[in-house]
């Protein structure tokens, strides 16, 4: 979540989702049981909501910003062809 935010604003839907987004990876990847109890009841209260009505819209938004901010970024060959451009 830090690092995600780190690149783009992220609305107060977004971070609900992607919260429990990770949340329930945690749950279904390789830790399928919390080691602690309190990470258990926080993880269960927010594991209720897992899915909303506006997800969909919302992840869509989300990953098409995203994918923007990638596109927008020069790849390497760009990158490449800029240094050789220059000698």
């Amino acid at each position: 979540m830090q690092q995600l935010s780190s690149i783009t604003t992220l609305t107060e839907e977004e971070i609900g989702l992607v919260r429990r987004l990770e949340t329930s990876l945690l749950w279904a990847g390789r830790y399928p049981v919390p080691w602690t109890l309190q990470t258990y009841v926080d993880d269960s209260l927010q594991l209720r909501e897992l899915v909303k009505s506006s997800d969909l819209d919302t992840a869509e938004g989300l990953y098409k910003r995203l994918r923007s901010l990638v596109q927008s970024e020069p790849t390497a060959e760009a990158a490449l062809e800029q240094v050789k451009g220059e000698f």
